[in-house]
């Protein structure tokens, strides 16, 4: 079974084990701590698909998986453990965003239909655009293999002289 099938698995049998529990006023729901990765992905910080989980306690490793490798990298060649293919975004949402609750609102019909509704054609249409403005390295998403590079190393930076 290919590498990202396996991940995928895992992942959507992580995040239904806790998708139908709905918060209770008893218990305040804790934000969750991304502060390793936004060490990086600042641009995250802000980012609005990221910052509602973060609030409602859903971190970058739970969609990510830990990414132990990726977050020590320091020239960024090691992929996350987990990144999605365009055809895998709805099917990964809609794992804690269940279709019940979508399907009240007309406007996700088509998605869940597995049809495009031009021009939206994914969760990240409208929900946030969760993806680095400008990106250094490209990893074929099915195969977590690097497949270009700006050669720019941040341990290969020599300082400016003053």
């Amino acid at each position: 079974m290919p590498r990202t099938v396996v991940l995928l698995t895992l992942l959507l049998a992580a995040l239904s084990l806790g998708a139908d529990k709905k918060p209770t006023t008893r218990h305040a729901i804790e934000p969750a701590d991304n502060s390793y990765c936004l060490t990086c992905h600042i641009n995250f910080q802000e980012e609005k698909l990221a910052s509602q989980h973060q609030k409602i306690g859903v971190a970058c490793s739970s969609c990510h998986g830990p990414s132990d490798k990726h977050s020590s990298d320091e020239d960024g060649l090691t992929a996350p453990d987990i990144i999605f293919s365009k055809e895998l975004i709805a099917v990964t949402c809609t794992a804690c965003h269940k279709n019940g609750a979508l399907e009240k609102d007309g406007a996700h019909a088509p998605l869940l239909a597995g049809k495009a509704a031009e021009p939206y054609k994914f969760c990240t249409d409208c929900h946030g655009k969760h993806a680095m403005a400008h990106r250094t390295r490209r990893w074929d998403k099915n195969t977590r293999k690097l497949i270009s590079d700006d050669g720019v190393r941040m341990m290969n930076q020599v300082p400016e002289k003053k």
